[in-house]
C-alpha cells in the first residue's frame, strides 16, 4: 500500500503542476461562462428588446431579413419565452444577428466568439485550436483532473481510522506556513472532490464521440432518427411560422425556449428542438420535424420517448453546466470551479513553500553578543550576501552551530527590524553541544541558518493577548509582544522566574513600546504558581487568546489552570523549550520497525529511540533537537499504531496517525512499518 500510495502522491503533485494548471484554466473560463443566463443580458444590452408588444413579428419575417444583412446561410433561429429577448439567428459562419420580436428590426450582429461571455466560452472550448480535437483536448483534461486530480487526491488525503475523520474535515487554525496550506488545500478538495469528479467526467463524455457511443451501445440506445420528407421547391419559403404553431400545439403549452433550424442541403425537413417549463432542467430537449413547404409535423419525439442513452446524455449536459437544481446547482457548480482554482493556487504555494524550504541555508554574522542573564546571551545576526527573510512573530531559526547539533532558538525581533535576526541562547547544565557551541561564539564569527518557520504564530482571531513565559520562554513571547504593540492589540505579558537577576529581557520589557504592559512573578514556588496562575486567568478577556512558553512542568500547570477556567482549545497556543515529560513517560518495549522502501526489519531497544536506531543502521535521517519540539526528524507510517509523545504534531496529524517524530515516540504494539 505505501508503494501506491507513494506513486499517487507522485502522479498527483506532477499532474497537479503540470495538467492541473490546464484544469483551472478551463475552471476559470467555465466559472465566467456559467454566470452568461444571468449576465448576458447586463453585458449586451442588444439581447433585450426595447420594446413589447402582443404581436410579435413572424419568424418568416425575421428569417427574410436576416438572409439580407449577412451573406452566409442561416444556420438556426434561437428563441425564448421572455417577452424581453431579442431573437437570434445564427449563421453558418458563427455570426450571430440579435432582432427586435416586434418590428423585426435589427439590434445587434456579431461574431459567436465576441462579447465579455462570447471570448471567453471560446477559450473554454479551446476554440483557439483546430475544431476537430479542441473536444479532445479539453476531454483529455477533462479525464487527467477526474482519475488524478480528484481521484488520486481522495485516496491519499483518505484518513485511515474513524476517529481520523473529524480532524481530517476541520481547518487547523493553529498551523502555519506550508503546514496551513496542506491543510486547507486538502480539506478544501475533500469537500470539493464528488463535485469534481462529477464535473470532469461529464466533460470526458461530452469531450469524446467514443465515450457518447459507449453509452448508446451499454443502454442499448440508437441515435435519433431525422426524417426526410420532400424538398422544398426552389423559390419557396420554407413555412417556419406554419410549424412553430403546429409544435405549440402538439406540446400543449409555450416552451421556455427553442431552436429552429431551417432546411438545408443536408436536411430537409425544418428541425424544432424545445425545452418545456416542466421540464427538468434547460438541457432537456423534446424534438419535432416539421414539413419544409407546409409546416405539419412528420415526426415528434418528446424527451420521454427518446432512448435512455440519449435522454442520460441530455442529463450529462445540464451537470456539466451546472443546469440541473436550479440557481442552487448553478451555484454549486460555480463553488466547485471556484475550489478547483483554490486547490491550483494552494497546491503550487505548498510545492513552492517546500522548495523554499529546501532552499541553501543563508550565510550570517554575528554582529553583536550581550549578556541578558547569568547563563543567557543574545546574539544579533546580519546577513552575509543574500538580504534576510520576513518572518512573524513567534518563528524561529534553525541555527547550524560550528562543531555541533542542528538547533532552533526563536526570533526575538520586533516587526522593524528587517536587517538582522537576534536570538537568545541558555546554556545548558547538560548541553550535546547546541548552547555550549553557541556561547563560545565571537562577534565576527560566521554562521549557517535556516529560513525562519513558525510553529508558533499569532492566531488573526486574537483580540487580547495574555503572554505567559518562565524563564527563556520568554524569547518567542518578546517577538510577539513588539508584534502585537505594533498593531495596538491590547496584550499583557506574564513572566515567571525564579529571581529577578535570571530573567532575561529587563531592560527591553521596561522600555516602550513593552512598559507598562509586564507583570513579573518572581521567585514563587510550585504551590504558589498554580494561584498565580488562577488569579491571571479566571477571566478570559473578550476575544482572548493565551500564549504560553517554558519549561514543560509550568507548561502542564498552565495547561491545568486555564481549561479549569473555561478556555477554549482554540483559544490556547504554547511552544516547548524543554523536551516534554511525555517523551519518557509511559512503558518502553523492544519494538521491530520495518523499512517499507528496502524491507529491512530492526529491532528498537527498550531504551533506545527509533531515530537512534535507524542510524545506527546507516539510514539517512534528519534530526535536530531530538526531544520532540521542532518537527525536522518527522517520518511517514505505512503501517502501525503510533505512540505519539511528542509536543510538535497537531490532534489531527495524531488522529490520522500517518506521521511521527521517532526521536521521542514509540509504538503502540510490537511493530511499526516507516516510509524509509
Amino acid at each position: 500500500m505505501s508503494r501506491i500510495k507513494r506513486f499517487a502522491t507522485f502522479t498527483h503533485l506532477w499532474f497537479g503542476l503540470t495538467v492541473g494548471l490546464l484544469g483551472c484554466f478551463l475552471a476559470a473560463t467555465g466559472g465566467w461562462v456559467l454566470l452568461r443566463p444571468q449576465g448576458d443580458a447586463i453585458a449586451n444590452t442588444y439581447l433585450v428588446s426595447p420594446t413589447r408588444c402582443a404581436t410579435p413579428t413572424s419568424f418568416d419575417g425575421i428569417l427574410k431579413t436576416a438572409r439580407g444583412v449577412h451573406a452566409s446561410p442561416v444556420d438556426s433561429l434561437w428563441w425564448k419565452a421572455d417577452p424581453a429577448a431579442s431573437l437570434m439567428v445564427r449563421y453558418k459562419d458563427e455570426q450571430q444577428a440579435y432582432f427586435d420580436r416586434c418590428d423585426g428590426h435589427l439590434l445587434g450582429l456579431h461574431s459567436r466568439w465576441d462579447g465579455a461571455f462570447g471570448f471567453i466560452e471560446k477559450l473554454h472550448r479551446l476554440r483557439f485550436l483546430p475544431t476537430d480535437i479542441a473536444g479532445q483536448v479539453a476531454a483529455t483534461i477533462a479525464a487527467c483532473m477526474a482519475v488524478v486530480m480528484a481521484g488520486f487526491g481522495l485516496f491519499i488525503w483518505w484518513p485511515r481510522r474513524r476517529s481520523a475523520w473529524k480532524p481530517a474535515l476541520r481547518f487547523d487554525g493553529s498551523l502555519d506556513g506550508r503546514a496551513r496550506t496542506r491543510n486547507r488545500h486538502s480539506v478544501v478538495g475533500a469537500f470539493a472532490a464528488p463535485m469534481l469528479l462529477l464535473i470532469a467526467a461529464t466533460g470526458v463524455v461530452i469531450g469524446f464521440d467514443s465515450v457518447q457511443a459507449f453509452i448508446m451501445t451499454v443502454t442499448g440506445s440508437k441515435p435519433l432518427h431525422k426524417p426526410r420528407p420532400a424538398a422544398l421547391p426552389k423559390g419557396r419559403p420554407a413555412a417556419v411560422d406554419a410549424a412553430w404553431r403546429n409544435v405549440v400545439a402538439l406540446a400543449g403549452t409555450l416552451p421556455r425556449t427553442a431552436t429552429l433550424k431551417p432546411p438545408s442541403a443536408k436536411q430537409s425537413a425544418i428541425e424544432i428542438y424545445y425545452n418545456l417549463p416542466s421540464d427538468a432542467h434547460r438541457e432537456i430537449r423534446n424534438y419535432a420535424y416539421a414539413e419544409a413547404a407546409t409546416g405539419s409535423i412528420v415526426q415528434a419525439t418528446p424527451y420521454a420517448r427518446l432512448s435512455l442513452g440519449q435522454r442520460i446524455y441530455q442529463w450529462i449536459l445540464g451537470l456539466h453546466q451546472g443546469a440541473v437544481g436550479g440557481l442552487f446547482g448553478q451555484l454549486l457548480t460555480l463553488a466547485a470551479m471556484l475550489a478547483i482554482l483554490y486547490l491550483g493556487y494552494s497546491g503550487v504555494r505548498s510545492y513552492v513553500q517546500k522548495r523554499l524550504g529546501k532552499r541553501p541555508p543563508l550565510l550570517v554574522r554575528v554582529a553583536a553578543i550581550r549578556d541578558e542573564a547569568p547563563g543567557i546571551k543574545s546574539f544579533e545576526l546580519t546577513s552575509v550576501g543574500r538580504r534576510l527573510p520576513r518572518f512573524a512573530a513567534g518563528a524561529h531559526i534553525d541555527v547550524h552551530v560550528p562543531d555541533g547539533p542542528k538547533r532552533q532558538f526563536s526570533l526575538t525581533n520586533g516587526p522593524r527590524q528587517r536587517d538582522r535576526f537576534t536570538i537568545a541562547v541558555r546554556l545548558e547544565d547538560e548541553s550535546r553541544g547546541g548552547s555550549r557551541g553557541m556561547h563560545k561564539l565571537v562577534p565576527g564569527q560566521e554562521l549557517r541558518i535556516g529560513a525562519p518557520r513558525n510553529l508558533f504564530p499569532i492566531d488573526r482571531a486574537t483580540r487580547h493577548a495574555t503572554l505567559i513565559a518562565a524563564g527563556i520562554g520568554i524569547t518567542p513571547i518578546l517577538s510577539m509582544a513588539r508584534h502585537l504593540a505594533a498593531r495596538r492589540v491590547p496584550f499583557v505579558i506574564h513572566y515567571f522566574g525564579r529571581d529577578a537577576e535570571g530573567m532575561a529581557f529587563r531592560d527591553a520589557l521596561a522600555e516602550p513600546p513593552l512598559a507598562g504592559h509586564v507583570q513579573t512573578h518572581v521567585g514563587l514556588g510550585r504551590a504558589a504558581i498554580p494561584a498565580a496562575l488562577s488569579a491571571i486567568l479566571a477571566n478570559r478577556p473578550v476575544g482572548g487568546h493565551l500564549y504560553m512558553c517554558g519549561p514543560d512542568g509550568f507548561m502542564t500547570a498552565v495547561d491545568e489552570v486555564v481549561q479549569a477556567a473555561g478556555w477554549p482549545a482554540r483559544a490556547i497556543h504554547r511552544e516547548h523549550f524543554a523536551a516534554p515529560l511525555a517523551a519518557s513517560a509511559g512503558p518502553r518495549e523492544a519494538i521491530e520497525v520495518t523499512l517499507a522502501r528496502s524491507g529491512r526489519k530492526l529491532l528498537v531497544a527498550a531504551d533506545e529511540s527509533i531515530l537512534d536506531a535507524l542510524k545506527a543502521a546507516g539510514v539517512a535521517s534528519s534530526s535536530s533537537c531530538e526531544q520532540g519540539t521542532c518537527g525536522d526528524c518527522a517520518l511517514r507510517v505505512c503501517a502501525g499504531e503510533v505512540d505519539h509523545r511528542d509536543h510538535f504534531l497537531t490532534e489531527a496529524q495524531r488522529q490520522r496517525g500517518d506521521v511521527m517524530l521517532p526521536c521521542v515516540s514509540r509504538a503502540r504494539g510490537r511493530a511499526l512499518t516507516l516510509d524509509r
